[in-house]
């Protein structure tokens, strides 16, 4: 598995300055990504995302695809915000 995560692995540098950026200016940050937990768990740990993002948001712990609207209804429930509210990229 090390072999796959590391091949397909591809961090945006400036996407990650952003991040870092809008962290300092107060803002939370979270992934939503369509992982399964031992990939969600390589991101957080091995590529530090961790300390990058305030949390993960992935399929296999919300169980539901990426594509399915559930999956952002639940992180909206999860973060108790209204969907007008958030700004993905």
């Amino acid at each position: 598995m090390r072999y796959w995560f590391e091949k397909d692995s591809k961090i945006n540098q400036d996407v990650l300055r952003l991040v870092r950026r809008l962290r300092i200016l107060g803002a939370q940050t979270y992934i939503a990504t369509g992982q399964e937990h031992y990939r969600a768990a390589y991101l957080r740990n091995d590529l530090g995302f961790s300390s990058t993002f305030d949390g993960i948001f992935y399929s296999a712990r919300i169980g539901l695809p990426k594509k399915d609207p559930g999956f952002f209804e639940a992180i909206n429930r999860s973060l108790d915000i209204v969907p007008e509210t958030p700004s993905l990229f």
